[in-house]
């Protein structure tokens, strides 16, 4: 699940719950003044209310009260319910699903922490330096798994058609794959000869783990990837340290509570709610860290059991390159507006803006023929 798919996610979650609570709520008050006990509540506000306030009304006898004057106040309350509904359902909307929450922040985590530990300085640095050259000898998902260690299997696959069509081994439209020749075939990158094969009746017919495992396979032929073991590592230490301080604050927690009495706080409600609030807050955060650390090592976990690899330094030489080629493209071209069409002119080029991102539209057109 990528970044933008779990902002999308809290965002849904969070309209849906502040929805349902305005609706609950907004219903309880909305039967609570159309039930007569309101206009009898309000009459009793009324005679009980200061001069002032009747004269506001314009009410003179508080035994013969103007009924548009209990109209004029309900309608003020309800107003106020209204304003109060709102600000509590936004409220509970964030309170509720606490669990989620976490869940969700833990995601986002353990992804910026698999990166953090894949990537290395070149790829977060602002001052890069440009690179035209191209870089056949490897395919092109090969590279943009090289890039950033994520397999979009979209760009990816459409990449590697795209290098199959510039060798005239192929050909693509919007509906189907032609193969032309398989001229070449026994000279092609191993990932980039694993999708010609399996190019069936005009579609792509590969398996998701095969075709990423041939990825992987590959970079690491081609000495681009090696293992790290100090990764599973960093993150155990990880979650004892964040365990380690739940124990510190249960303990401190606990000294508190036993010597709250002899604190003389009672007659102190300001510093009495301060201390609480603060210990409310501090209890939110030192409960849910750890809690969101265990999440995050059991998805980590998950995501390293079957790729726990580093780039080399063969492969930051190739990366170095990847974005130059990409600030180039980025600051020298016009390829997110090109089509397949021009692949002749082009050429690699027009490769890389897709498995970069940096072309979306030939990805929108030929969107039905990549889809495994």
């Amino acid at each position: 699940m990528t970044n933008k798919k779990l902002k999308v996610v809290a965002l849904i979650v969070f309209i849906v719950i502040f929805l349902f609570n305005v609706f609950s709520l907004g219903k309880d008050i909305y039967n609570k003044f159309q039930s007569n006990r309101i206009n009898y509540e309000i009459k009793e506000e009324i005679r009980n209310a200061p001069s002032d306030v009747l004269e506001k009304l314009q009410i003179e006898d508080i035994n013969n009260i103007d009924e548009n004057a209990v109209i004029e106040l309900k309608n003020k309350y309800l107003l106020n319910s209204v304003f109060i509904v709102l600000i509590l359902s936004f409220f509970l909307a964030i309170v509720e699903p606490i669990l989620l929450w976490v869940i969700l922040i833990a995601i986002y985590l353990s992804r910026k922490k698999y990166m953090k530990l894949k990537l290395s300085s070149v790829d977060f640095s602002k001052d890069k330096n440009y690179y035209r050259d191209v870089l056949k000898e490897y395919s092109p998902s090969v590279l943009s798994y090289i890039d950033n260690f994520n397999i979009n299997y979209s760009t990816s696959i459409l990449g590697d058609l795209l290098g199959l069509e510039q060798r005239k081994m192929i050909t693509i439209n919007q509906s189907n794959i032609t193969v032309l020749s398989n001229e070449g075939k026994d000279t092609l990158p191993t990932t980039l000869k694993y999708v010609y094969e399996n190019i069936v009746n005009g579609n792509i017919n590969i398996d998701r783990f095969t075709y990423e495992s041939m990825i992987i396979n590959e970079a690491r032929s081609l000495n681009l990837l090696e293992n790290d073991k100090k990764v599973k590592r960093h993150i155990k230490k990880e979650v004892i340290t964040s365990i380690i301080i739940y124990i510190i604050f249960i303990i401190i927690t606990a000294g508190l509570f036993n010597n709250i009495e002899s604190m003389n706080l009672v007659n102190n409600i300001f510093l009495v709610f301060a201390i609480f609030f603060i210990f409310f807050i501090l209890f939110l955060i030192v409960t849910y860290y750890p809690i969101t650390k265990i999440i995050e090592l059991i998805i980590l976990k998950n995501k390293l059991k079957h790729n726990n690899y580093i780039r080399t330094s063969k492969g930051e030489e190739v990366n170095l390159k990847l974005e130059g080629l990409k600030k180039f493209l980025k600051d020298f071209s016009l390829l997110d507006e090109k089509t397949k069409e021009e692949l002749i002119v082009w050429q690699d080029y027009l490769i890389y803006s897709v498995i970069f991102n940096q072309n979306t539209k030939i990805l929108e057109k030929y969107k039905n023929i990549i889809t495994i």
